[in-house]
């Protein structure tokens, strides 16, 4: 282990991002044993070489952040705005109609995010002015779930939900144009109520390539919106909600219906190798980088992507007084895990 800094309200789960010599993790808000709030929820820079707090801004909560130009934005209903040196807070932006319900994503110079409303939008980093604004699905019942942007163009899926005289809610994948937000294409879907519907697409070498919620894999022509390839990996007939789906070496890795994982050829669609029930409870997020799979479930597990082969687990385990240490989020460069816990911040070396 490289370092450990414990933090007794802990790391929530927003992915941390790596941004050079400082890594962010989001701190939920301390409660104490009756109920009562004692501050704030924090986005954390922390010094990737020694783990030491550079900076701390005040948030509402963060589903992710990205940077763009030399800030860093979290989103969680609105988009406040930090300076990466120094975490002053630059810009609070707000969409007046309803709320932001999506991720944000950045491509460096701008940054992009989804409406309660159906509309994706760009915004500008240094005003924290709107450049576009795009309505993909109309109505107050649309929800733009997870946006992805690479190779000129935005990925965001919707889900719309049922209203009188429609027959069942709906998944929308669409693609825009990045630079003025103009609608390329989008298609439908069935979607199981209770459901986001369609898990977070991945951009990738002319395709965009998403899953449903019943692990129905489908990779799209990022261009045309043709299909290329679809592949079912439910084998389960039970509701398990598995989660997470990243492209890396050529491979498209995914969690499946019966709890466990597969690796499918980004070309073909086809099964290169496949690991069933992980016996880690339903997985929630995955990250395919540096040669490895990050699996996080009841405990975090990294994966070989080529082979599948197991490299490494981090257990939950109690600490003193019963109390649980969960991991609750993970990244990776070359060298190093970055792990978020309900117990404080670790940086390990990577397996």
């Amino acid at each position: 282990m490289r370092w450990f800094i414990p933090d007794s309200v802990g790391a929530w789960t927003m992915h941390p991002l790596l941004d050079g010599s400082q890594v962010y993790f989001n701190r939920v808000r301390p409660i104490s044993a009756t109920g009562a709030v004692l501050g704030p929820a924090e986005l954390r820079a922390l010094d990737t070489a020694t783990g030491a707090l550079v900076w701390k801004g005040t948030i509402v909560s963060a589903q992710n952040a990205a940077v763009a130009g030399n800030v860093v934005g979290a989103v969680w209903g609105s988009l406040p705005i930090f300076e990466r040196a120094t975490g002053m807070p630059s810009h609070l932006f707000s969409y007046a109609p309803t709320s932001l319900s999506s991720n944000v994503v950045s491509d460096g110079v701008r940054f992009y995010v989804g409406s309660h409303d159906g509309n994706v939008l760009a915004v500008d980093p240094t005003s924290g002015a709107v450049v576009w604004n795009q309505r993909v699905a109309g109505g107050p019942s649309t929800v733009a779930h997870y946006l992805a942007v690479s190779d000129g163009h935005l990925a965001v899926t919707l889900k719309h939900f049922r209203t009188a005289g429609a027959a069942s809610d709906s998944s929308i994948v669409a693609v825009l144009d990045r630079e003025t937000g103009v609608l390329r294409w989008r298609t439908a879907f069935a979607a199981a109520p209770g459901s986001d519907g369609v898990q977070a697409p991945v951009i990738t070498n002319g395709k965009v390539i998403f899953a449903t919620h019943r692990h129905a894999v489908h990779a799209f022509d990022l261009a045309t919106g043709a299909q290329r390839w679809h592949h079912n990996v439910m084998f389960s007939t039970l509701p398990y909600g598995s989660n997470g789906l990243d492209v890396c070496d050529g491979m498209v890795i995914m969690a499946t219906g019966d709890l466990g994982l597969i690796a499918l050829d980004e070309t073909s669609g086809a099964t290169r190798w496949r690991l069933p029930d992980l016996q880690d409870g339903s997985l929630a997020r995955l990250e395919c980088s540096y040669g490895t799979v990050l699996v996080r479930g009841s405990s975090l597990r990294v994966f070989d992507a080529r082979t599948g082969a197991l490299r490494a687990r981090y257990p939950v385990r109690e600490l003193g007084g019963a109390r649980e240490f969960y991991i609750t989020s993970a990244t990776r460069d070359q060298e190093s895990l970055y792990i978020g816990s309900t117990y404080g911040y670790a940086r390990v070396i990577a397996p």
